[in-house]
């Protein structure tokens, strides 16, 4: 999760500074093909993608998300 969180946060920063766009993060999700899959493990995923999001867009900077 951790390089999700960094994965995300850089990706929004350089929405703001260079791009100067929103951002939408799209077509995420946990394939059940992933080892180790289970469906707690997805849901604490989707959460926490989730979470970034909402907090993200209380600040402007993002879009939205789409899951797939």
């Amino acid at each position: 999760m951790a390089f999700m969180q960094r994965w995300m946060t850089s990706h929004l920063t350089d929405s703001e500074t260079i791009i100067k766009k929103p951002m939408i993060f799209s077509e995420f999700g946990k394939s059940s093909k992933d080892p180790g899959y289970s469906l707690s493990e997805r849901d604490s995923f989707l959460n926490a993608v989730y979470t970034n999001i909402y907090s993200f867009a209380r600040s402007g900077g993002i879009g939205g998300g789409l899951v797939w």
